[in-house]
């Protein structure tokens, strides 16, 4: 609940001649705050502009400190602009942060674009591959919409506490925050040149539906993003209506989702913008996120070239990625012919006492099981390392020897870091079989890893 409250105070006429009217605001503001909040029992106290009368009270001029292209004789007077709390502020620059271009050759590109409304501040980036839109409590007056670069303006704000002033001169094209003693002017660009969020027809967006776990989900897959630039599509994730899947060819991660998406087109998701989903929309890894498609149909093939995400009043709007991504089924083993059940956290525990050793010969180590013992050992130029570990073998396939990436398989197993249990299971004898890792207690997600060569003895 909101309450608007309106008042007046009558200051004493020395006291208004011998003091500052920034102190003069202040003193008013903690009137105003201690009043409302005995009347109202609300603490929750956003204030607006401050109007003083007569206009011939004579105040003393504020000398702006920490200025950037200020006027050092500037006169702090909060009479108009937007009202806004430095907490919320701060916190929605850090939410919108990955839609801002820092290095972009556009300049427009490296800046926030802030606009009223009513009494919020409707705040956006957008860097033409994802934007980003959402709104924070604002006391507003007589302002209109502006573009600061987002550098400048997270700067002028860092460490800074309480309410903060925004004015904006349109004849200068200035953007004056003002903090108590604190003055700063920082230059706008035009709001016109700024692209705005995408903005698409209702007949031609697919229903919202909600996906419990989703940032979840993304993070158990998200390991196994290719991170060079040869095959872009290998940084982007698939999403599909029931898991989402990730490769670098070397593995491949699935992680189920737990909901069927109805009407679904596949699709590929920028890996960025994966990566970032759950800061820019606020989500944890167990809340819901609606998503709806921008669907398109050309010459008898439906796709979807964007995506629209959202959560707790947040939108972010990315583009799609149209490439084929590649066919993941035929690398996941159908039939298994055996399993051995370790321990995650001790067989992460055990790679990374080898793993030093291991990046001298391409990461490379060796696992081979003998009965209820699983050895671990790799060579480099500067010796030999082995360790081993308890398992737990079943199926018909008792035994196996298979090579594979120290840091692939380590990564494969944090997904299942804090189950007591996760199987590896084989598809075969053969030195280039891949093999699948998998826990019954963390459900849905899956593991293949494809295996380095075997040299035999």
């Amino acid at each position: 609940m909101r309450i608007n409250v309106a008042c007046e105070i009558e200051i004493d006429e020395e006291l208004a001649g011998t003091t500052d009217l920034t102190t003069l605001c202040r003193k008013a503001e903690e009137f105003i705050r201690s009043a409302v909040s005995e009347s109202t029992g609300c603490d929750d106290f956003i204030s607006g502009p401050y109007r003083i009368s007569p206009a011939s009270v004579p105040v003393q001029p504020v000398k702006a400190t920490k200025t950037r292209h200020a006027d050092p004789c500037a006169i702090l007077v909060p009479d108009a602009g937007a009202n806004v709390e430095l907490s919320e502020l701060r916190a929605a620059l850090d939410k919108i942060k990955p839609a801002i271009s820092d290095k972009s050759s556009i300049p427009i590109l490296r800046d926030v674009y802030i606009e009223p409304m009513a009494d919020k501040l409707r705040i956006m980036g957008n860097n033409l591959e994802v934007s980003i839109e959402l709104t924070i409590r604002a006391g507003i007056a007589n302002i209109s919409p502006f573009c600061v670069n987002y550098q400048d303006f997270r700067k002028a704000i860092k460490g800074a506490k309480g309410i903060m002033n925004i004015r904006i001169d349109a004849e200068s094209s200035e953007c004056t925050l003002s903090l108590g003693s604190r003055n700063m002017i920082i230059p706008t660009l035009p709001v016109e040149e700024y692209p705005c969020m995408p903005k698409f027809d209702a007949s031609e967006l697919t229903p919202a539906q909600d996906i419990p776990g989703l940032v979840g989900a993304i993070g158990n897959v998200s390991d196994a993003l290719y991170t060079g630039e040869i095959r872009e599509i290998l940084t982007c994730i698939q999403m599909q209506s029931n898991r989402i899947v990730a490769t670098d060819t070397h593995r491949l991660h699935i992680a189920q989702i737990d909901t069927e998406l109805k009407d679904w087109i596949d699709i590929v998701i920028p890996g960025s913008v994966c990566m970032s989903l759950g800061k820019m929309l606020g989500a944890s890894k167990t809340d819901s996120v609606s998503i709806r498609l921008r669907r398109k149909v050309e010459e008898d093939r439906a796709y979807a070239d964007h995506a629209i995400f959202e959560h707790n009043g947040i939108t972010v709007v990315t583009r799609l990625f149209e490439e084929q991504f590649p066919n993941i089924d035929e690398f996941i083993p159908s039939d298994c012919p055996g399993s051995w059940s370790v321990n995650p956290a001790q067989m992460i525990e055990a790679l990374n006492g080898i793993a030093p050793l291991a990046k001298e010969y391409l990461n490379r180590i060796v696992c081979a099981s003998e009965g209820d013992t699983l050895n671990i050992s790799t060579a480099g130029s500067q010796g030999a390392s082995s360790t081993s570990i308890p398992v737990i073998a079943s199926g018909t396939m008792i035994d196996f020897r298979f090579a594979v990436n120290c840091e692939y398989l380590t990564d494969s197993l944090k997904p299942f870091a804090h189950a007591p249990m996760a199987n590896i299971s084989g598809a075969g004898d053969g030195p280039m079989q891949t093999y699948m890792l998998d826990s019954e207690h963390v459900p849905g997600t899956t593991v293949v890893l494809m295996p380095m060569r075997l040299d035999e003895d």
